[in-house]
């Protein structure tokens, strides 16, 4: 038997209460990264012991190509270079030089915060209002809350809307009827790239990253995109993730005579979630483009019913005492899916899954559809009955009986 218990109001006052919370979080700092100057010594000390060669196009080679367009050519990624009379300018624009361990050149480069790019202020906010009250015959409780959580990843966060009605009523001196009524509705924006990466890689980036090119354009990603800039590879991804919960429920009480009473209950739980993904054709590396424009859908509901029937009677006699339950109880749970997903959309701007090419280039389908369904049922009969004699001596009998739909013969 499940008893569910919620907030009520009290009788004799009505009360309008609003609470406000607001709070931040902090990211523990697991790893304390080097700044671009102290990367570059010890990245170029160790290439020239190791005999590397110390012009490769990578975070601490002078290969690389400030001028080039890093989001066209790799080469132009990185902000590692030797300072010269002709680039020296940049010194003026925020770009760093110091003397370069491995030779007697003079290094130029540009230091950028890779996990600052990606993070946000992590943000916590919860409103609530809630109104009671009551008299002698009945009582009653309502809220109203909203509940808005920014995660540490960019775009990341979590919004929940809900809504709360509970009361209950003396109809007759022999009959109590109450009921209860919850909703809520919350979006949830996932992490875009996997919380490894963002922990990890992202992290570790170089700090040598040239974050943009010369004419001002942003450089999207370093090298794939779990390593790259998300405030513009957000751009290019579409995500909704949207869930529903309600819970319905109500129960009477009927007192039959005195000692002897019956309680009729039941609740419904209905939870229902929606997500839609699309990717619009987005850079992998540099020059490189994915015209795939995967997209996908996803409908998942449950509903969760909960019948419960409950006798009691309690009575005394003299030095005698006698008290019995029984019930009945019956729980039927029913899951629905449908799922699908496809790919090659001619536009950035058909995200539904009815724009999807039926074949790709080799003539084998893009799209998937499935569906589930699920069902079990839980019914219960129990008796339990005391008796005692001048609370001395006492005799008690429990039974139960229960069938379950999973459990077959």
């Amino acid at each position: 038997v499940v008893l569910v218990t919620t907030k009520s109001g009290h009788v004799g006052k009505t009360t309008v209460t609003l609470n406000v919370n607001i709070g931040k979080g902090f990211a523990r700092d697991n790893y304390d990264f080097m700044n671009a100057r102290d990367y570059l010594y010890w990245e170029r000390m160790a290439a020239k012991r190791s005999g590397d060669d110390m012009n490769l196009v990578n975070g601490w080679g002078t290969g690389n190509d400030i001028t080039a367009d890093g989001n066209k050519s790799s080469n132009g990624i990185y902000s590692t270079s030797i300072l010269t009379d002709k680039n020296k300018y940049l010194l003026d624009y925020g770009w760093q030089s110091m003397k370069d361990p491995a030779s007697d050149n003079y290094l130029l480069f540009k230091e950028t915060d890779f996990m600052k790019l990606n993070t946000q202020d992590a943000w916590t906010q919860d409103y609530n209002v809630s109104f009671s009250g009551g008299n002698d015959k009945g009582k009653y409780y309502s809220s109203i809350g909203y509940y808005d959580e920014t995660g540490f990843p960019l775009e990341s966060g979590y919004q929940r809307l809900s809504f709360n009605l509970n009361g209950e009523y003396k109809i007759k001196s022999w009959l109590k009827a109450s009921g209860f009524v919850n909703f809520s509705r919350s979006e949830t924006n996932p992490n875009y790239m996997s919380d490894a990466n963002f922990w990890s890689v992202v992290a570790a980036a170089p700090p040598t990253f040239k974050g943009a090119n010369l004419d001002g354009t942003v450089i999207t990603l370093l090298n794939n995109t779990q390593n790259a800039n998300w405030n513009e590879m957000k751009n290019y991804y579409y995500r909704r993730n949207t869930a529903y919960k309600t819970t319905l429920g109500t129960s009477f009480q009927v007192d039959l005579m005195k000692g002897l009473s019956l309680k009729l209950s039941g609740m419904w739980y209905l939870w229902m979630k929606e997500t839609e993904s699309f990717d619009k054709e987005l850079p992998t590396a540099p020059g490189k483009l994915n015209s795939n424009r995967k997209a996908s859908a996803t409908y998942a509901r449950k509903l969760d019913q909960t019948y419960n029937a409950i006798l009691n009677y309690n009575v005394s006699f003299g030095d005698h005492n006698v008290s019995a339950v029984g019930g009945f109880e019956m729980i039927d749970k029913y899951n629905y899916g449908l799922s699908a997903s496809g790919q090659g959309a001619t536009s950035d701007d058909f995200i539904g899954l009815q724009f999807t090419a039926p074949l790709d280039a080799n003539g084998k389908s893009t799209r998937n559809m499935s569906t589930t369904h699920t069902q079990e049922r839980i019914m219960s009969g129990f008796l339990n009955a005391t008796y005692d004699y001048k609370s001395k001596y006492l005799f008690s009998f429990s039974g139960r009986y229960d069938g379950y739909s999973k459990l077959v013969d």
